[in-house]
């Protein structure tokens, strides 16, 4: 699963490839993909091929900022 803030220190990461895990992902966490400069979101996610069974409601938020990082 991705907890809370896995990637909050990572200021530099733009793409982000979790798909096809050794073992798939089945829960992402409210803010997940919250990160230290929130002016910056991640820019692409790639979750295909996990067993994704649970996304917290806030998982694409920011606990600094009401706004939400998803298109």
């Amino acid at each position: 699963h991705i907890p809370s803030r896995l990637f909050y220190n990572l200021i530099n990461l733009e793409y982000l490839d979790l798909s096809s895990q050794r073992k798939p992902l089945k829960q992402i966490d409210d803010y997940a993909f919250d990160r230290l400069i929130n002016n910056i979101p991640i820019k692409h996610i790639d979750l295909s091929y996990n067993n994704i069974n649970k996304i917290e409601s806030k998982a694409f938020c920011s606990k600094n900022s009401q706004r939400q990082f998803v298109n």
